[in-house]
C-alpha cells in the first residue's frame, strides 16, 4: 500500500540496536569508574607530595591505558550506530568522546611519566581502528571508496614500518610520532566527525584528511629508508 502511494515505510531498526544500547550503557560506567580512579589517584599523589612515576617493569594498567581501553570500548556500538540512519547524532557523540580520549591518554602519561609497554602497544592499535572502521562505515554514506582506500595503505604501510623499527632497539628512538602525523590524525578525526555529522561536502573534506594522510606517509616513508640504509651498512 505505501509503495503505491510513492511512501517510503518506515525503516525497521535491525536486531542489534538494542545490542547497542546497553552496551553504551556499559561504556558509560566505565569511563565513570576510570573517572573516578583519576582522582582518587591524584588526591593521593598530592598527599604524598609528589607525582608517582610508574615506570614499564612496575605497572601495566596505568589510568592512561585505561582511557585507551575504554575507546576501544567504544567501537562497537560506534560502528552499529554508523548503521543505523537514525543514530548518526550518537554516532558522531561517541566518536567525539573517543578523540578527546585519544588525547587525554598521551598527555595523562607524559606528564604523569606513566608510559608503559602495554600502553604502547595499544594505543597506537586503538588510534588506527579509530579512524579505519568508521571509514569503511562511512562508504555507504557517501565517502568515495578509493580515498578510504589511500588511507587505509599509509595507515598500514607506516604500522608495518613502525614494527619493523620497534623490533631493533638502536633504533626505536626514531620512530617517534612526527609533528606531519599529529596533524594527520587531527584532520582525520575532524573530517570524520563532520561526515558523521552530515557535512554537505563530505568528499572535500576526505580529500583534505587524505592529502595530510599521504603527505605524512611520504614523511615517514622518507625517516624509515634512511633507517633501513644505516642498518644495512652497519650490519
Amino acid at each position: 500500500m505505501c509503495r503505491g502511494l510513492g511512501i517510503r515505510p518506515p525503516k525497521a531498526d535491525p536486531p542489534w540496536a538494542d545490542i547497542s544500547q546497553e552496551y553504551l550503557t556499559l561504556i558509560l560506567f566505565s569511563a565513570n569508574f576510570n573517572i573516578q580512579i583519576f582522582f582518587q589517584r591524584r588526591f593521593d599523589m598530592e598527599n604524598q607530595g609528589f607525582l608517582t612515576t610508574i615506570t614499564k617493569d612496575k605497572k601495566k594498567w596505568t589510568f592512561p591505558n585505561l582511557l585507551t581501553v575504554t575507546r576501544m570500548m567504544v567501537f562497537a556500538p560506534l560502528i552499529l550506530y554508523l548503521m543505523l540512519d537514525d543514530k548518526m547524532a550518537q554516532a558522531g557523540y561517541l566518536y567525539v568522546i573517543a578523540a578527546i580520549t585519544d588525547w587525554l591518554d598521551g598527555k595523562i602519561a607524559r606528564g604523569w611519566k606513566q608510559q608503559s609497554e602495554t600502553g604502547e602497544l595499544l594505543d597506537p592499535i586503538a588510534d588506527k581502528l579509530l579512524v579505519l572502521l568508521p571509514l569503511i562505515v562511512l562508504i555507504q554514506h557517501g565517502v568515495w571508496w578509493w580515498l578510504v582506500a589511500l588511507i587505509f595503505i599509509r595507515e598500514i604501510g607506516v604500522t608495518l614500518g613502525r614494527m619493523y623499527i620497534n623490533g631493533k632497539p638502536e633504533l626505536k628512538p626514531a620512530a617517534k610520532v612526527t609533528y606531519l602525523g599529529k596533524l594527520k590524525a587531527t584532520f582525520q578525526y575532524a573530517a570524520i566527525i563532520l561526515v558523521i555529522f552530515g557535512f554537505s561536502y563530505p568528499n572535500a573534506i576526505m580529500s583534505v584528511a587524505a592529502f595530510f594522510t599521504v603527505w605524512s606517509g611520504i614523511d615517514y616513508l622518507i625517516i624509515f629508508w634512511r633507517l633501513f640504509k644505516k642498518v644495512a651498512f652497519s650490519s
